[in-house]
């Protein structure tokens, strides 16, 4: 697996997202629901539908898996039918909301986002995911964009705040889940990212190395 994430690097990386810019972007990804909770969900909508309100936002794409297919698989995220209705409640138009095709895990979102973002002409993108999450979803896309060979400017975003101590459980893929609060959920976050930086590949898409992560943000930035 190589050497472990060094802890100035990590601590460097998690604050560079966590703390990440907000500019204007055309649009902002949301990563289906990482652990199962429908407040979060709707506070993440929420804010989504805010950062739209204001103009920071072109568009809101979510994560097109189906409420059916995720009750078969056992997924946190309750699927893109109970989004759109709480989006609409919310006074979302469905013109102002794009759904990503079925994507499983982190990886085929990261890729399918990239994939609409060169075929709807975005230059920038802002990806929502909690804060636990959010690291691991800068370093897929950020892997992906350089085995694809493109640039896009693509901001991280997540909730101001979190209460650490609420219970949090994760459905598993493929069944089971993982219980606990949240505050549990950041070392099998961790244990992920250190699992995903190789490149043998053997049953997982790899992604970036916090390492690589800081030197995008940097090339972003015009550091």
């Amino acid at each position: 697996m190589g050497k472990l994430t060094s802890a100035k690097s990590m601590m460097e990386a998690i604050l560079l997202v966590l703390l990440d810019k907000r500019p204007k972007t055309d649009a902002m990804f949301i990563h289906g629901s990482s652990v199962t909770d429908p407040g979060l969900d709707d506070a993440t909508l929420k804010l989504s539908r805010e950062t739209l309100k204001r103009g920071d936002i072109g568009r809101i794409v979510i994560n097109g898996v189906s409420e059916s297919v995720c009750n078969e698989k056992n997924l946190a995220y309750f699927g893109c039918e109970p989004w759109l209705r709480t989006l609409a409640i919310l006074g979302v138009e469905r013109k102002d909301i794009v759904v990503l095709p079925e994507s499983l895990h982190t990886a085929a979102e990261s890729g399918n986002l990239i994939t609409l973002a060169l075929q709807s002409g975005w230059q920038s993108l802002t990806i929502f995911a909690l804060p636990h999450h959010i690291l691991r979803c800068m370093l897929q896309i950020v892997y992906l964009m350089e085995q694809r060979h493109v640039f896009l400017k693509v901001y991280a975003r997540t909730l101001d705040s979190v209460d650490w101590n609420m219970d949090a459980e994760k459905t598993v893929l493929g069944g089971g889940f993982i219980s606990g609060t949240m505050f549990n959920h950041i070392a099998a976050e961790y244990k992920r990212v250190e699992k995903y930086k190789r490149r043998d590949r053997v049953g997982f898409t790899p992604h970036a190395t916090v390492g690589e992560l800081i030197e995008y943000i940097h090339k972003r930035d015009g550091v």
